[in-house]
């Protein structure tokens, strides 16, 4: 306990002095934190702050009572030598820090030479000084702007004030600490009179000192700030401790700490759910926290917490309707010391509450949002929270508005601190207001609401938590991924492949990574562990012999190969033999299975590195990064490609293979049979392989599947580049197979199944596994005519990119049966600016560029007037507009 010189002086409360009786506005019976300020009443707070945190933890971490000390012991506290208004000087924030540094300083050092006190004994120090905290935003003007604010005394503030890594005292070097005041209470003081002179209740406006003991405790045990430091703005506002919920119920009955606080102190577990199921979630308990994974570094918690006191009712509750009985609306203390059960000591502090929920402005479901990225890299500087649009811990707040850490005018109810409305439950009307579509139903989260359920990049994580119940001791609610059919996310299956075998009633998958197991897939919790894995690079194929299938484990080692045999009959895999094979070899399965060629090394190499159709080859030279394609026995050229990843599809359904091409940098490119790139390619995000290929969304074309560049999604574009969808996933789980379960298309992954729209027959277009198909053939086979619409002698004509910013561009042509093409290009005022021309033999499609060198045009807008003859067809034309950007 530390006081200061005794001083009259307007800028703080009191003179410096603690409190020994009630100098300004006495609520009686209702009065908070009376004087007199002495050591059994510091010894209350302590209790209050421990019976806090004991039912918070569940009883895993308080104070100890017996071992801790109020000092000092002989004289009612330590006087420092300067007046209070020093330690915390108006409009000075450069020293601001300083000066609380030594408020610590200067006070341990004077209880150490009074009394000797072997700090070293003691986990934590707290200096409570006389007066009150410059910490509560009251309804005016702060009259006392010289009190000095509640402070965490951490190592960092220590050093950058005194130069050194802890302050030595005795045998002691103390390293953190609490400033904290005598009370947060102004009615104890005479300003109070002046300052509430104009309220109806000053009462209503008593604050206690557990919640800001508890923050800074909060602090000192390593449970990070959740609001912005700097500026101070709230983050996640009255839901959580570390922030503005240490001030619920008045400061009396603070916020528990928010669901990843409580896990990160060790305190609780969360249940993780990983299937489609129904939830019953019970009011907040020991490990009654659900978590939800998004990706590998984000996932939801949800808890159910509750607000009210006894069945039903509520302190806001309470007191509404003691306003439509009386007009008068009873203030928060008055009803919570009428209504509630809590524990008074004879020091007049409330030192137990049976439940630190009835502080939260109403009940139901609290959905967070966890980022482990940005909490791991704003632990060291209190940052997590510091970007509003990209927090670590984030409420998804249900009336679909951010309003948390946003400027409001309003004291209590306060939407930027979090109300009522941010809670999921069903009779949330708040959450119909945003959400007007889903009126009628029960509340749902997911990818199409507002807040919604998607990753912090962007991407989808298509969970859906439907059918929100009512507010209440348990809420039910459903978790959904409509793309899980079959509820994977599980990180030890990993998936390899699944097969059709001659006389299995379903498909059968095998999975496994040091282990290989099988399931029918359709019941995929039940696997047969039957090989143990030796290596980690593994082929697995199948041969269909007459009535049985063999399934071969090829198991790769620096110089030589393992290949186990399996017969599979029955739902049931047994061992054949195992044959050790001195060189790498590597299968390739054709014929439906009913014929297999084995590669050495260097075809194996060629082979990867090509991509056959009935007409083409394409062929990556890795080592020159040349690609070279042979079109009708002839090599053609691209040069400057450094691919990482090649496959084939037909992208515009002419029946000619196309191909795709990873490079180096992650940048993806799609060119046709004559080597022209495909419009809109390359695209201009980076991605990554396995690259595969097929209509999996029930249009005509072809998907493209890839993963982004940095393995956190997974990126499903149209036949042009375009991004139809991302999937948010974990960044290790890699792309495997495109396949046909249950008749849907199905994304399966090295953890996951995502499942979308009927399958068709493709007529053999696809690319559905890295090697091209399950024999690793690299081929596509195509079974159908040309698709495109012929009618038209121009198909397609554009300009790219548009607009052109560089010195050229490129006008591009695709046309059907063209003889004849002529190009005339004219700036925004009619003025001809360029004419190109083009001879064709007619032969189906064909596609003409024309390079468009900018350098000496103006920026502006400009026309391209398109005519292409035909020796069979009438002739066609088209306007192309063209920007140039300079």
């Amino acid at each position: 306990m530390v006081s200061f010189q005794e001083d009259d002086k307007e800028s703080t409360t009191g003179n410096g002095k603690f409190l020994s009786e009630i100098k300004g506005t006495d609520c009686e019976s209702y009065h908070i934190d009376p004087p007199p300020h002495d050591r059994a009443y510091f010894y209350s707070q302590l209790n209050s702050v421990n019976n806090y945190f004991q039912s918070v933890s569940y009883g895993q971490f308080g104070i100890d009572l017996t071992q801790s000390s109020i000092y000092p012991l002989a004289s009612a506290s330590y006087e420092l030598q300067l007046p209070m208004s020093y330690y915390y000087p108006y409009n000075e924030q450069g020293s601001s820090e300083d000066r609380l540094v030594e408020l610590f300083t200067s006070s341990i050092e004077e209880a150490y030479l009074k009394d000797g006190i072997d700090f070293d004994i003691y986990d934590l120090i707290i200096i409570f000084h006389a007066g009150i905290g410059q910490d509560f935003a009251l309804p005016f003007l702060d009259p006392t702007p010289e009190d000095i604010p509640s402070t965490f005394i951490d190592s960092e503030m220590i050093y950058n004030s005194m130069g050194i890594d802890g302050i030595t005292i005795g045998a002691a070097t103390i390293n953190k600490g609490i400033l904290l005041p005598e009370t947060q209470n102004h009615l104890n003081y005479e300003i109070s009179v002046a300052m509430f002179s104009g309220e109806p209740d000053p009462c209503d406006y008593q604050y206690g000192l557990t919640g800001t003991l508890s923050l800074m405790i909060g602090f000192a045990v390593g449970l990070p700030p959740l609001w912005e430091i700097e500026g101070g703005e709230s983050r996640i506002g009255v839901f959580g401790l570390m922030d503005q919920g240490s001030n619920n119920g008045r400061g009396l009955v603070p916020s528990r700490p928010d669901p990843w606080s409580r896990i990160y102190a060790g305190w609780e577990s969360p249940i993780t759910i990983q299937d489609n199921t129904s939830i019953s979630l019970p009011k907040i308990g020991k490990d009654n926290i659900i978590r939800i994974d998004i990706n590998d570094s984000e996932y939801f918690l949800i808890e159910n917490r509750v607000n009210h006191f006894r069945k039903g009712v509520s302190l806001d509750s309470i007191r509404f309707r003691a306003w439509e009985e009386s007009g008068n609306y009873p203030s928060f203390i008055k009803s919570l010391k009428d209504s509630v059960s809590i524990d008074i000591d004879a020091n007049g502090v409330i030192t137990n509450i049976s439940n630190y929920d009835i502080g939260l402005p109403g009940s139901g479901l609290l959905i967070w949002h966890i980022d482990e990225n940005y909490i791991q890299s704003g632990m060291g500087d209190y940052s997590i929270n510091k970007n509003i649009g990209l927090q670590g811990i984030d409420i998804e707040e249900s009336d679909g508005a951010q309003d948390i850490g946003y400027q409001s005018f309003f004291m209590f109810n306060d939407p930027s601190s979090g109300y009522f409305g941010d809670m999921w439950f069903s009779e949330n009307e708040e959450y119909f207001r945003a959400n007007p579509q889903n009126e009628g139903l029960l509340p749902i989260f997911n990818e199409t609401t507002y807040p919604n359920t998607n990753a912090n990049n962007g991407s989808k994580s298509y969970i859906s938590i439907e059918n929100i119940g009512q507010a209440g001791d348990t809420v039910t609610f459903n978790v959904i991924n409509p793309l899980k059919p079959y509820g994977y996310g599980d990180s030890t299956v990993f998936f390899r492949d699944i097969f059709e075998f001659n006389n299995a009633e379903s498909s059968v998958l095998i999975g496994g990574e040091d282990s290989l197991w099988f399931s029918s897939v359709i019941n995929l919790s039940d696997r047969t562990y039957f090989h143990s894995l030796v290596s980690n690079e593994v082929i697995i194929g199948v041969n269909h012999s007459g009535q049985y299938s063999l399934v071969e484990i090829f198991e790769y080692f620096d110089s030589n190969v393992i290949l186990s045999l399996y017969e599979y009959d029955n739902d049931y895999f047994s061992f054949r033999s195992s044959t050790a094979i001195d060189s790498l070899i590597y299968p390739v399965y054709r014929n439906n299975f009913q014929e297999r060629s084995l590669l050495n090394q260097d075809q194996w190499i060629d082979h990867t590195s090509s991509v056959f159709g009935a007409n083409n080859v394409y062929r990556t030279n890795k080592d020159d990064g040349l690609t070279s394609v042979t079109i009708n026995g002839e090599e053609n050229n691209l040069n400057n490609i450094f691919p990482i990843s090649i496959s084939g599809i037909d992208l515009q359904l002419d029946a000619i293979l196309d191909i795709l091409v990873i490079d180096k940098d992650g940048t993806l490119s799609g060119y046709n049979s004559q080597l022209s790139l495909l419009s809109n390619f390359p695209m201009d995000y980076k991605v990554t392989g396995p690259l595969l290929s097929q209509n999996i969304m029930g249009d005509d074309h072809p998907e493209i599947i890839v993963k982004s560049l940095d393995s956190s999604a997974i990126y499903i574009l149209d036949y042009q580049g375009r991004i139809l969808s991302t999937i948010s996933t974990e960044k290790n789980d890699q792309i495997v197979l495109i396949s046909t379960i249950n008749q849907k298309n199905c994304i399966v992954t090295r953890n996951n199944i995502f499942q979308f729209f009927d399958s068709d027959d493709n007529g053999g277009n696809e690319w559905n596994y890295v090697h091209g198909n399950q024999g690793n053939s690299r081929s596509v086979d195509i079974e159908y005519q040309s698709k495109i619409n012929t009618n038209n002698i121009v198909s397609r004509a554009y300009c790219y990119p548009n607009p052109i910013k560089s010195h050229t561009g490129k006008i591009r042509v695709e046309t059907n049966n063209a003889s004849f093409l002529e190009l005339h290009l004219y700036d925004a005022s009619g003025f001809f600016v360029k004419r190109f021309t083009k001879n064709i033999s007619p032969n189906g499609v064909y596609i003409t560029e024309w390079e468009l060198d900018a350098n000496n045009l103006e920026s502006g807008i400009y026309f391209a007037r398109l005519e292409a003859k035909s020796n069979s067809q009438s002739d066609d034309s088209k306007i192309i507009k063209i920007a140039v950007i300079k």
